[in-house]
């Protein structure tokens, strides 16, 4: 049995929105306030990775500083897939995966047909300043001199990621939480800054142990601690804003789904990106698309939603598509339906079979983030 993709919310603020609000309260011309953030000279925003909407109401004793911020009012989307890669160039372009390009975690490059893993790969693309197709909109704060300031762990500083969608902006490496809010703090100390702070550990730690784990709690009792002391030292008229680029679910190994024991599935995919809670199968040229979906849908209708490319475009999850980013996708996408993952039958050793945490689908889990407004 094969089920309908739902629709996106199209009309609820998104992850998209918060760089051209904050460049809007900033002062800067041309941009939208969508999300109503105050007027101040500097801004401070706080991407913490992993830390869903729905993650925090479900360990508010551990977030005793954000959980009573949390609202309905204060819980927007992440873009889809929900993804580091492609919500983070979101983020910093202000346009959706569709218009920007970075469309997954994993993606083949149409020219060479090779897999990239688009956090750490992009260096094998031959043009890869090119590969992002949106400029980020850090240059424009410059240009009314407001300093545009990323911090983030020192071992990010230095990827071809980093160097593509935070380009305009100056990049500080720092090694705990604690002195990242330090680094932030010293910025907007030195006149009208655009700060954007990365704590990248609750994902690392959730894709490890899982969001229910002791070591995870622990740690957002680490990040709320520090928020709360940040928004505590700043000028009045210096704004805190926290939010994320996607939530995490658990998922236990018995919901692990495998593909690849039938031939029949596998007979005309070269290639399988996407993660483990979205695949995008790319398939041999000239292989009939609505075959291979039957296939799959056989296998996995009961747990997947099985669409085509032309229906993942057309559905509105992934925004405008532009014509130069349309081959970048699978030609099939087989999305979660249910708390479950997805992975080859013949690769056990795929670490990501190991991992607790897990993201990427369409769920409120993995798509409700905060937008809290601390300071």
């Amino acid at each position: 049995m094969s089920f309908m993709l739902p629709s996106p919310q199209k009309a609820s603020p998104s992850l998209a929105d918060v760089l051209p609000s904050c460049l809007a309260s900033l002062g800067v011309a041309g941009y939208e306030n969508r999300l109503q953030l105050r007027a101040v000279r500097s801004s401070i925003v706080v991407i913490v990775d992993g830390l869903g909407a729905l993650n925090i109401g479900a360990a508010k004793a551990h977030a005793r500083f954000l959980a009573p911020k949390l609202t309905k009012a204060t819980t927007i989307s992440t873009v889809f897939p929900s993804t580091t890669a492609s919500a983070l160039p979101s983020f910093t372009t202000g346009v959706s995966p569709g218009e920007h390009g970075l469309l997954g975690y994993r993606v083949r490059v149409p020219e060479s047909g090779e897999l990239v893993n688009q956090l750490t790969g992009l260096d094998s693309i031959a043009a890869k300043e090119s590969w992002l197709g949106a400029v980020p909109l850090y240059a424009h704060a410059r240009e009314q001199g407001i300093r545009p300031v990323v911090v983030s762990k020192a071992r990010f500083t230095t990827s071809s990621l980093t160097k593509i969608i935070h380009v305009g902006a100056d990049v500080v490496g720092a090694a705990s939480i604690g002195e990242r809010c330090t680094a932030a703090l010293d910025a907007v100390k030195r006149g009208p800054s655009l700060v954007v702070l990365y704590i990248s550990e609750l994902d690392e730690i959730a894709h490890a142990q899982g969001v229910g784990s002791h070591a995870w709690a622990s740690k957002l009792e680490e990040v709320d601690a520090e928020l709360a002391r940040l928004a505590g030292l700043l000028a009045k008229d210096v704004s805190l804003i926290v939010t994320a680029d996607h939530g995490i679910i658990d998922i236990a190994q018995h919901s692990h789904v495998l593909y690849g024991g039938d031939d029949s599935t596998m007979a005309h995919v070269a290639a399988v990106g996407g993660e483990p809670r979205c695949l995008q199968l790319y398939l041999t040229p000239g292989i009939p698309v609505k075959d291979v979906v039957e296939e799959w849908t056989k296998l996995l209708g009961d747990v997947a939603y099985v669409v085509t490319r032309q229906e993942m475009m057309e559905s509105g999850w992934l925004g405008s598509v532009m014509p130069a980013n349309q081959n970048r996708l699978g030609d099939i996408f087989v999305l979660a339906r249910k708390d479950v993952v997805f992975f080859d039958v013949h690769d056990p050793t795929n670490k990501a079979r190991k991992m607790i945490g897990h993201h990427g689908g369409i769920s409120p889990a993995e798509m409700r983030i905060p937008l809290l407004q601390l300071a």
